[in-house]
């Protein structure tokens, strides 16, 4: 008998530490897209991601930390040939989801080797983020460390130029169409870009963006004399009417010639809910509450 109790203790224990695991994820790996690209290539010309998705960049093709899922990693040239191979974009971004809300991180460093003006438009999306029971929505701008891929407290531009963010979210679960991903050898994939602000204007509109400023889309701008830079705006209320939402971000960089930017946007929407234990926790608890049924049966 004592021995059943423990093995019905163990099934439900390991059932709850399971759903509770689960829930810190990425909230939809096929649609936790990246879309980096030069603006004023002709039409626009970049690239297109998707997490744990190999294509795109020659032999260093697409996510190169596709084991990890809700991690996307990139490293490399935004093409081959100029004006573009003069973009070294380092980009690491997150998608988290859990029962007390979600975040979406778009960090990284780009360095641009070219002695006149050039733009360079990094955006980010992911959807099927879960609700918490209240939320607000709140956007957190910092820099990079590209040597160990960790968030700083501040980011910089270096040599003068602009650089702006913005970040969305959207109750109705919509995001941007990105355009498919680069799949194919070393080429350039021509995207159109006044397609992507088009898209992301229109959803703006039902969305709630997390900064109110001058930038592009209305971001947080910063100028050649407002570096080193952070941000932490006032958290806007959202109300959700039930099922999932998305957040999608964008960071417009302007260079005034060769120079590095090292950024951070951290996007999410934290609920009061109560806090989860941690899986460790409910191990602890779990088995402390096993042994202590076996002591009880011991004693009669």
């Amino acid at each position: 008998m004592i021995r059943t109790w423990g093995i019905r203790i163990a099934v439900l224990l390991f059932v709850v530490i399971g759903f509770f695991s689960a829930t810190a994820h990425a909230a939809s790996t096929s649609n936790f897209n990246l879309r980096i690209e030069d603006p004023n290539n002709g039409t626009g010309y970049g690239r297109v991601l998707t997490d744990n998705v190999t294509g795109g960049f020659g032999n260093a093709n697409g996510d190169q930390m596709q084991t990890t899922t809700g991690t996307l990693y990139f490293a490399g040239y935004l093409s081959g040939s100029a004006p573009d191979n003069l973009f070294y974009v380092q980009i690491n971004a997150i998608s988290a989801n859990g029962p007390n809300g979600g975040s979406l991180t778009l960090s990284g460093r780009v360095s641009y080797s070219g002695s006149t003006a050039a733009t360079i438009v990094i955006s980010l999306e992911d959807l099927g983020f879960t609700p918490g029971p209240v939320a607000s929505f709140v956007g957190n701008i910092g820099g990079y460390n590209y040597n160990d891929k960790s968030l700083t407290p501040t980011g910089d531009l270096a040599n003068g130029g602009t650089i702006s963010f913005q970040s969305w979210l959207n109750t109705a679960n919509q995001d941007p169409a990105f355009g498919p991903d680069t799949t194919t050898g070393p080429g350039i994939l021509p995207i159109t870009s006044a397609a992507l602000n088009t898209s992301i204007a229109g959803l703006g509109v039902s969305s709630t963006a997390a900064f109110n400023g001058t930038g592009p889309n209305g971001g947080q701008l910063f100028n050649s004399t407002g570096f080193p830079y952070n941000f932490n705006p006032t958290a806007v209320p959202v109300t959700f009417t039930g099922g999932s939402y998305s957040i999608y971000s964008q960071v417009t960089a302007t260079f005034n010639g060769s120079g590095t930017t090292d950024f951070s946007l951290v996007s999410s929407s934290p609920s009061n809910a109560p806090s989860v234990p941690e899986p460790t926790s409910l191990l602890l608890l779990g088995s402390a509450l096993l042994g202590t049924g076996i002591l009880r049966r011991r004693r009669f």
